[in-house]
């Protein structure tokens, strides 16, 4: 038999809940700080790593794609991905957005929130390459809509694209992003799987 410990803040009733489906990662050990929001997300379903020689991972330090981290943000908001055989992607390399993808982009892009990578060729989706800070911060951040920060945070925030300048303060404001101890935001960073979990385990306790 096992012994489950808990710290209460007070006298109330209270439930253990066994989820006997939840996949437990082999490289996410108690005191990875990123544990509580892989697991949260996991338990929503949102994610659900990969398998390596039989083994769960989340592969917490890779870069997230482009493709990944869409998946997740339009699962945590629930989108609506039926109904999608009218939506048309205007991106050059749309054939080459992985199946299992291919719903999630077509919802965020229906729904305004991703616009594509525009160069002298054209508009992709590039759904395959890693996303960086500011592209995240711009895709998640159109989910509020038109809204303006109260003030500015970062440093380097003349080095943020202009489409997500103002959500990298607004995201700040709201405890979804954050910044580094020098106060900067470093926008063309790359996003790693586990920082993706924990912004969207944010995004999705501010929206409950």
């Amino acid at each position: 038999e096992g012994i489950i410990t808990v710290q209460l803040s007070g006298f109330s009733k209270y439930a253990v809940i066994e989820n006997s489906n939840l996949l437990l990662f082999s490289d996410v050990p108690r005191d990875r700080w990123s544990r509580d929001a892989i697991y949260s997300l996991t338990h929503q379903n949102i994610v659900n790593g990969v398998r390596i020689n039989g083994a769960a991972c989340f592969l917490p330090e890779n870069n997230i794609t482009r493709a990944e981290f869409i998946k997740m943000l339009t699962a945590a908001i629930g989108l609506d991905k039926q109904e999608l055989n009218d939506v048309t992607l205007p991106f050059k390399d749309s054939a080459s957005i992985p199946d299992w993808a291919a719903p999630y982009v077509k919802a965020s892009w229906k729904f305004g929130l991703v616009n594509g990578r525009a160069d002298r060729n054209g508009l992709w989706a590039d759904a395959g390459k890693f996303i960086t800070r500011e592209e995240a911060c711009a895709i998640l951040g159109r989910t509020f809509g038109d809204v303006q920060p109260q003030r500015f945070y970062f440093n380097d925030r003349n080095s943020i694209a202009d489409y997500a300048r103002k959500f990298a303060d607004v995201l700040m404001e709201l405890g979804i992003f954050t910044g580094y101890p020098d106060n900067t935001f470093r926008p063309k960073n790359l996003l790693t799987r586990e920082e993706a979990a924990a912004i969207i385990d944010r995004y999705t306790r501010l929206r409950d």
